[in-house]
């Protein structure tokens, strides 16, 4: 989505508030040019930072307490195998049992499989669930199912 999706929205809201308030054409192009840039940076700025957030979760269903590592987004291959490893790092000193790892955690063939091996690091269990842009690898089905194994076999 990115740029297309946030030049998309703005144009368009652009559009609608010229229909209720007078803009020159010019003006308006360039309130939309602006806002697009400055959004677009906000979020590259954003997407770059990793979040720690704590939530505690109260059942009746679970005995005991149970610490849940989840990390989410995190696009291997639009983001380099750094970013990992800044994510990896910033977890380490962390107490928890489980890490799950919730979808699109890679987006793009170009990204070294190998270089999940890094995880082998992690002496938790792992939990894998796929997002949709775990879809867009070439031949997803073979490479997730080998590295998933390999991951296991720790």
């Amino acid at each position: 989505m990115g740029i297309g999706f946030i030049s998309f929205w703005v144009v368009n809201l652009g559009l609608l508030v010229d229909t209720f308030y007078s803009i020159t054409p010019p003006a308006l192009g360039v309130i939309c040019i602006l806002s697009i840039i400055i959004i677009t940076v906000y979020s590259l700025i954003n997407g770059r930072l990793i979040n720690l957030k704590s939530i505690k979760i109260l059942s009746s269903k679970v005995d005991g307490e149970i610490r849940l590592m989840f990390i989410s987004d995190t696009h291997l291959g639009s983001n380099s195998k750094k970013h990992l490893e800044k994510i990896l790092l910033k977890i380490k000193d962390l107490e928890f049992d489980l890490l799950l790892i919730g979808g699109d955690f890679i987006d793009s063939s170009s990204f070294d499989l190998d270089d999940l091996e890094i995880l082998k690091n992690i002496k938790k269990p792992i939990l894998f669930i796929s997002g949709n842009h775990e879809y867009y690898i070439k031949d997803y089905e073979t490479k997730l199912k080998r590295h998933q194994v390999n991951l296991i076999k720790k």
